[in-house]
């Protein structure tokens, strides 16, 4: 008898054992296609960074611990980086690259569509980074590839799914009133889902802040230009709420998203991360 229950025990924990390592298998695949696709899809097939502005990115990763990454340009206005199948890709805005107001001369045409020249000259002087915005977001994509967030988000998702499953499969067998199941079970979801925001919140200030303090001897202005980078995004935001409305872009007068957008799930508010900025300059001058 001792014996079955041995082998029973090993089973479980060998059946445990190889789900835990198809989920693995199954996340990482998973990232590595979605990253290929988002890449494709987001990505300009027609512009390339110049041959200067990659050497100096890639630079900056290779500070930040990824000596291996490809520059390309978004086909849109935010950020992002990618671990593909092939190769670890930073995808930043063109605007990034933009030395003088005629860089920008078609982003009022094709992506904000402002007819009035007075708008479009507001915008474009929005728009125009400083070079120290330009490596705190480089910086910031490449803390998230150094730090495997992207494998992370897959497996806090797994593990949630794995915890919920199992809770799910206890109650279902208890004598509980079908109300309070779906209860405790709705209870449960908004937990789950709470903690995977809270969880893709925590990587975001984390790239924030190795962002700022690996990078604070090489560029003493990177604690600046990560606010900058921040507070340009809520100023672009708040214009483009002034010319189009919360109800056409989700975007308040303050320049936040509006609540339960998807932004939220996986950034929190401009504002909160500029108060962390603050907070980190505040504990590196002391």
């Amino acid at each position: 008898r001792s014996s079955m229950l041995r082998f029973i025990t090993v089973s479980r924990v060998g059946s445990a054992a190889l789900a835990c390592a198809a989920l693995a298998a199954n996340g990482l695949a998973a990232v590595q296609y979605n990253s290929s696709r988002e890449v494709e899809q987001n990505v300009s097939h027609t512009v390339r960074p110049t041959a200067a502005f990659e050497q100096q990115a890639k630079y900056v990763a290779m500070e930040m611990g990824v000596p291996d990454v490809t520059i390309r340009i978004a086909s849109g206005f935010s950020a992002f980086s990618c671990p593909t199948r092939r190769e670890n890709v930073i995808a930043l805005p063109r605007f990034l690259m933009a030395h003088s107001e005629m860089d920008l001369i078609d982003y009022e045409v094709f992506v904000m569509g402002l007819p009035d020249w007075e708008q479009q000259h507001h915008f474009r002087e929005l728009m125009l980074p400083t070079k120290n915005q330009v490596i705190f977001t480089v910086a910031h994509e490449a803390a998230h590839l150094a730090h495997h967030h992207h494998f992370t988000r897959v497996a806090v998702v797994n593990a949630g799914l794995l915890v919920y499953w199992q809770i799910w499969r206890r109650l279902a067998v208890k004598a509980l009133h079908p109300a309070a199941k779906l209860g405790c079970f709705s209870f449960l979801g908004g937990v789950y889902a709470l903690g995977v925001v809270l969880s893709n919140w925590a990587m975001e200030f984390a790239a924030d802040k190795a962002a700022c303090l690996q990078l604070r001897e090489l560029v003493p202005g990177i604690f600046q230009g990560a606010k900058d980078s921040l507070e340009q995004r809520l100023e672009m935001r708040r214009f483009v709420h002034s010319v189009h409305g919360e109800q056409r872009t989700g975007i308040r007068a303050d320049g936040e998203e509006v609540l339960f957008s998807k932004g939220y799930l996986s950034h929190p508010p401009l504002h909160m991360r500029i108060a962390y900025i603050d907070k980190l300059l505040a504990a590196a001058s002391e």
